[in-house]
């Protein structure tokens, strides 16, 4: 009999615990603490409080003891924001408010990494205020701490991207687009607009967590947004694109399977020319490879490669047909493209 599991534990199991009547009964002290907690809230919000100092602080301070247990609704933070820009506006100096909203939302991130909510209200409050170079240093600390614990948890990425943008004075978290969510965009246009010393240390950044594991797509995702500026800077587009290629060889070489590396491989292939000897070259690597480990992604990037050599068709379309074979979730789109290759 196959048994249920949750999270390494049985589910049945799980379930009954909170039957148990202390954990019930614990339960529902809680859940009547926070319902009294949210009515006095909506009360407060409804009576216009905030016009008043000593009630609007008194309303700031209920509103921290409901994230502190509960992070995630939005509302809750919304009511926040809009005390405190009355809060700003009556304070000569904010770096009070700088350090209690950065150790709140601090506080509810280690309880949810991934609140959407805390992390739109940290990027908030940076805008908000404007601090110097000193603090958003220790924002991008901060962030690679948490990659340390999550190394694919998004919004820390976005974050870490909007806090860059911000250390090149766009405090919008652009170059280009007036919103707080795209950051770095992939245009080099506006390369110049982002120190160089900046760009190279999350260059960095991300090449070492690549090394660290090679399925971090968020790191490779990263990576692409900042290759054109690199380029836009430094110039030297072949030496750049050669040691992209080496650091995706490496990594499809370790785990020809993991579907990351091959992302960012097709994507160098798709945006970015190569001498065609150096694409051969790597060609002739992954029949090498496709005899060692001859799996989906191998074919699919020998593929792409003679594709955009445009040669071998023949190979070409014996690939196909075998992922055809291999890959029959997507047997359609591989007839398609044998049907179009077998026609030129």
């Amino acid at each position: 009999q196959t048994t249920t599991t949750m999270h390494g534990r049985n589910r049945e199991e799980y379930k009954a615990k909170f039957q148990e009547p202390k954990v019930a009964a614990a339960l529902a002290k809680k859940a009547q603490q926070w319902y009294t907690l949210m009515d006095a809230l909506i009360a407060a919000r409804k009576a216009d409080n905030a016009k008043e100092k000593g009630q609007r602080k008194g309303t700031i301070d209920l509103i921290e003891k409901a994230l502190l247990v509960n992070p995630d609704p939005l509302n809750l933070w919304n009511h926040r924001r809009e005390l405190l820009v009355l809060e700003k506006e009556e304070m000569e100096n904010t770096d009070p408010m700088l350090k209690n909203e950065l150790d709140l939302t601090q506080a509810a991130l280690q309880r949810n990494p991934k609140a959407y909510g805390t992390w739109f209200h940290r990027k908030w409050i940076l805008a908000l205020l404007q601090p110097d170079t000193t603090v958003l240093q220790n924002e991008l600390k901060l962030t690679a701490q948490f990659l340390t614990l999550d190394e694919r948890n998004f919004h820390c990425w976005n974050y870490r991207r909007f806090v860059v943008s911000a250390l090149a004075s766009c405090w919008n978290g652009g170059w280009e687009l007036p919103s707080m969510g795209p950051q770095i965009g992939a245009s080099a246009n506006s390369a110049p607009s982002i120190p160089q010393d900046i760009l190279q240390a999350e260059w960095d950044f991300t090449q070492q967590k690549i090394q660290d594991n090679f399925s971090n797509f968020s790191a490779f995702h990263y990576r692409s947004q900042l290759l054109p500026r690199m380029i836009a800077q430094k110039g030297d587009e072949a030496a750049i694109l050669e040691e992209e290629l080496q650091v995706v060889e490496n990594a499809i070489f370790t785990e020809p399977d993991d579907q990351t590396a091959w992302w960012y491989h097709k994507l160098l292939l798709l945006e970015y020319k190569f001498e065609p000897s150096r694409l051969e070259d790597q060609a002739e690597m992954l029949r090498e490879l496709i005899e060692e480990s001859p799996g989906k992604w191998v074919f699919v990037g020998l593929f792409e490669i003679l594709s955009v050599l445009g040669t071998c068709k023949e190979e070409r379309c014996e690939l196909l047909k075998r992922l055809i074979s291999l890959d029959q979730d997507r047997s359609t789109r591989y007839r398609e493209l044998l049907e179009k290759l077998e026609a030129e």
